[in-house]
């Protein structure tokens, strides 16, 4: 697999660290506060899997794909790794990323952001406008991100 996930690894930073510019650590710190401990645990242990390479296959692997799904313009094998870590992040398994998983996110990878910031960063993400990302916005926030870094 070699530079697969670390080079979606960096997609994933570099994509919510642009979008984070204007964050502050009071929001993340409320985010993380509102957070279990168990939750906490999972999502550092899947982040840090994710950027070990050592990710669990997603859960809906199994599950066929949907047959429209835009991949923009990344691979079989990026597709999965993106939604690995989308998984990872969705602790209440909701199959979104609400604002406090967003949170969560930001401070795994050393961004501790205000709540204001954590919603601007979803209102600029989020396509649908329902205030959670889905894993067709996140995918297209990695492969945009990759784009710029590659």
């Amino acid at each position: 697999m070699g530079a697969g996930p670390s080079t979606v690894t960096a997609g994933i930073t570099e994509g919510i660290a642009a979008a984070a510019e204007t964050a502050s650590e009071a929001d993340l710190k409320s985010v993380l506060d509102a957070l279990t401990e168990e939750e906490r645990t999972k999502i550092k242990e899947a982040l840090l899997a994710l950027k070990d390479g050592d990710a669990p296959p997603p859960a809906a692997a199994e599950q066929p794909a949907e047959p429209a799904m835009e991949t923009y313009g990344l691979s079989d094998e990026q597709v999965a790794n993106v939604r690995t870590a989308f998984e990872a992040s969705d602790a209440d398994k909701s199959g979104t990323i609400e604002a406090n998983e967003l949170k969560m996110i930001m401070c795994a990878l050393g961004h501790d952001l205000s709540d204001e910031e954590i919603v601007n960063i979803l209102q600029g993400l989020d396509i649908n406008g329902d205030g959670k990302l889905q894993f067709d916005e996140y995918l297209k926030m990695v492969a945009d991100a990759l784009k710029t870094v590659g």
